[in-house]
């Protein structure tokens, strides 16, 4: 299902279980040795985790009332004038330092709390732009509230897991 079929909240929690359920189960066949290998770019399983985590916390701290970048760990301007890659490879090089279990601690628990921030929403919150939705969020954001969710969630996941299982079957 993608973010376009997506257009109630049922959808996006079913979208957002399905890939988290799909991450687990890569999780629980991931061996010690699998976590330190990397791809061309230098980026290993432990590297993609680490991304999400930040990535979902800054959603997260939207509806607390933060501001994304402040949880991604750069400054203002650079978030809104870097580029992804640039923003990535800043978060990837800072957090190098985590080992893969407080990775995954860390993309679990941000993962349940924005869980819980979804049972909270309506159908009508989904079709709202993001910078009506979310009053810290640039006002220049006119992205509709479930792409904006899907994206940062689920979609990110599925974009990121056949990454990782590349890695780890040792086709990247």
């Amino acid at each position: 299902m993608s973010e376009a079929t997506i257009s109630t909240v049922d959808q996006l929690r079913q979208t957002f279980e399905t890939a988290w359920l799909a991450f687990e189960s890569f999780l629980a066949g991931l061996k010690p040795e699998d976590a330190s290998k990397k791809d061309g770019a230098g980026w290993g399983v432990k590297d993609h985790v680490t991304h999400l985590a930040i990535w979902e916390e800054s959603v997260a701290i939207v509806f607390r009332g933060g501001k994304r970048h402040e949880a991604l760990g750069i400054d203002e301007p650079f978030y809104q004038q870097g580029s992804f890659d640039e923003i990535n490879e800043v978060i990837k090089k800072r957090e190098e330092h985590l080992t893969i279990d407080q990775s995954v601690e860390r993309l679990r628990a941000v993962h349940h709390e924005l869980k819980d921030e979804l049972r909270a929403l309506s159908n009508a919150d989904l079709l709202k732009t993001v910078r009506e939705f979310f009053p810290t969020a640039p006002r220049t954001d006119d992205r509709p509230v479930v792409v904006f969710l899907y994206d940062n969630t689920a979609g990110h996941i599925v974009e990121h897991l056949p990454w990782m299982e590349a890695l780890v079957s040792g086709s990247s």
